[in-house]
């Protein structure tokens, strides 16, 4: 905040000369170290209502409003001014990402899936656009199947599986990502809830080296991984325990020791020589 608070001063001290579009900015940045989020946003927006090729205001915009957990206010703010770029404009790419993680955000795979493609395609390095295709590939639908098995809502999880199961014969790039990957993956979910450890297991292990195609952070990934180990442990599968732990064990830079969710296993596989 501090280095914040200084670069608003200075800036302030400057603007004299500056442009209204300039000034603009100033002030947002002056409300954004007040803590004035609203505010903010808004002096963005009309920033963008009379320069909407302003991609400074666009992405700080967009990226608060994910921060804020405010998607639709983040899609709209890119369909706002999607009419004034196209691709002969320098940051078509980021814009084409932008449309793509607010879209996703909002649940329209489809279209972000198309938008986010078109961008790494302009742009193999963009990572923003990269990391929101990965989340259309939504590592998110085994997340979601544990939040409804955790809440015992079986039925609807079970109709987000036969859900699954159906776009997974479609045509689209990711139904054979959800398919192969998610839709085992959401199975042991809710296999695991019902201590159902050894079908967790037999679910889970053909697949453990595809799931970085769910996408996703490592943290992300990492609740998976314990997910199977847990399932391995309870149901007194040893070979398997070992299988986990080798996958990731060069995984977070920290030996399975040392790290919580992994320490009790490994130093019981350790100690224990061939397991039981």
């Amino acid at each position: 905040m501090a280095p914040a608070a200084q670069s608003a001063r200075t800036a302030r001290a400057l603007v004299a000369k500056a442009t209204a579009r300039e000034q603009s900015h100033v002030d947002a940045l002056e409300a954004w170290v007040a803590g004035d989020l609203d505010r903010t946003l808004a002096i963005w927006e009309a920033i963008l209502a009379d320069h909407p090729t302003d991609v400074l205001a666009l992405r700080l915009a967009h990226l608060k409003y994910f921060w804020l957990g405010r998607p639709r206010d983040m899609l709209a703010s890119v369909e706002r001014v999607v009419p004034q770029w196209d691709r002969d404009l320098p940051g078509w790419g980021a814009i084409l990402s932008c449309c793509c993680f607010a879209h996703e955000e909002c649940g329209n795979y489809v279209i972000a899936e198309a938008a986010g493609r078109a961008a790494v395609e302009l742009d193999a390095a963009d990572l923003w656009a990269t990391h929101a295709v990965a989340h259309v590939a939504p590592f998110t639908l085994p997340h979601w199947l544990m939040a409804l098995a955790a809440t015992g809502r079986y039925d609807a999880a079970q109709r987000m599986l036969e859900a699954m199961r159906a776009f997974s014969r479609g045509g689209e790039t990711i139904a054979a990502i959800v398919g192969d990957v998610a839709l085992p993956v959401g199975e042991a979910v809710l296999a695991h809830r019902r201590g159902q450890y050894s079908r967790v297991v037999e679910l889970m292990r053909p697949v453990l080296a595809d799931m970085h195609r769910l996408g996703g952070s490592h943290a992300q990934q990492d609740v998976l991984n314990q997910l199977f180990l847990d399932a391995a442990v309870k149901a007194g599968r040893a070979d398997d325990v070992r299988l986990i732990l080798a996958h990731v064990a060069d995984q977070h830079g920290a030996p399975q020791t040392q790290r919580v969710g992994y320490a009790d296993a490994a130093r019981r596989v350790l100690s224990s020589g061939n397991g039981g």
